[in-house]
């Protein structure tokens, strides 16, 4: 069988206000559904069956959207790597030839053939034994992403190609990370794995034990999260493992990661700006303006980021869009705005 796992526990903070710790960015609607759902459409062209895992704050949330969805509410967030262990258990004790398609719950993917095809391919190399990632072609000396190097060609089909994936490389300068563009041999991180799980359980094994030894043999939940060390998958196994693949990505993708990413989600328009909402620009160029309730209008400023909610408003330069934690820091020291988090 084929398992799907919507990784669903993300905070969204660098799209605060629109997103809070009850609503964060994967149950923002960019277009007709969120983004959870438009995850969820995609994998369960593949799956037979399909997990969402989140944090028990919004489990109710999800289980009103995606009625039907087998919800796993995780009790404390652990990161990834447990995460990904823990499904690869339960799908073993159904099939012990389960494989496991595992993708976040925000990513923005408009071409769903095209990752259905590219999914097809890994779930075919992950049977030859690899734990398998897809990478993205990049198109700008992205620093805010790790990448992957490629090595040989492993297996060509559904209209793309698999690699062997040669290492993982950290987020780059943006020297390195035009030198990586440039030289064709590097790819995205996507975080979108496939993998068969008793391979997975293997490599748990081998390189991050602690997480293995803390699964009791009734697969408690709650005693799982107590004891296992909160990692990524990518340091936990990836980073580590003998066989990793990477499969290049056909179709479109973006993380959306911030509101200054949303350039590349919403086409901007003739002077740059992207509109959300019931937003007014007159003079303006190169701004964000999303609005949330009420009217948001600007003239004649540059490079902003303005974004507008019943409770709260956030004006940022646009290059500092990454820096909304910062926000978040302030306002969690103060116990009067900790409900605006």
């Amino acid at each position: 069988m084929i398992y799907g796992v919507i990784l669903a526990g993300g905070k969204g903070e660098r799209f605060w206000p629109l997103s809070r710790t009850r609503r964060p960015k994967q149950l923002i609607k960019f277009g007709e559904r969120t983004l959870l759902e438009e995850a969820y459409q995609r994998v369960s062209r593949l799956a037979d069956r399909t997990w969402v895992i989140t944090g028990t704050v919004i489990e109710e949330e999800i289980r009103k959207l995606l009625p039907g969805a087998d919800v796993i509410a995780e009790p404390q967030g652990r990161n990834t790597g447990p995460a990904c262990f823990y499904t690869a258990a339960l799908a073993l004790r159904e099939d012990p030839e389960a494989v496991l398609l595992v993708a976040p719950s925000d990513h923005v993917i408009r071409d769903i053939n095209a990752f259905v095809d590219c999914a097809r391919l890994a779930i075919e190399v992950a049977g030859d034994g690899y734990l398998v990632t897809f990478g993205v072609v990049p198109t700008r000396p992205e620093t805010g992403y790790g990448y992957i190097e490629r090595g040989n060609l492993l297996r060509e089909g559904h209209g793309t190609k698999a690699f062997v994936a040669e290492r993982f490389h950290e987020k780059p300068d943006h020297a390195t990370a035009d030198s990586y563009m440039r030289s064709g041999m590097f790819y995205w991180n996507s975080g979108m794995f496939v993998w068969r799980g008793d391979i997975l359980v293997e490599q748990v094994r081998r390189n991050a034990p602690d997480i293995l030894k803390a699964l009791p043999d009734d697969l408690s939940l709650d005693a799982f999260y107590r004891d296992t060390p909160s990692i990524s998958v990518d340091y936990a196994v990836m980073e580590k493992a003998e066989k990793i693949a990477v499969v290049e990505a056909t179709f479109d993708w973006e993380d959306a990661g911030s509101f200054a990413s949303l350039e590349r989600v919403f086409p901007p328009d003739e002077k740059g700006n992207v509109l959300w909402g019931d937003a007014l620009e007159i003079g303006s160029e190169n701004c964000v303006m999303v609005s949330e309730g009420g009217i948001v209008a600007a003239l004649g400023v540059r490079d902003l980021v303005i974004v507008h909610t019943p409770d709260a408003t956030l004006v940022i330069p646009r290059e500092e869009a990454q820096r909304v934690k910062e926000i978040l820091a302030e306002l969690g020291k103060d116990p009067k705005r900790k409900s605006l988090l």
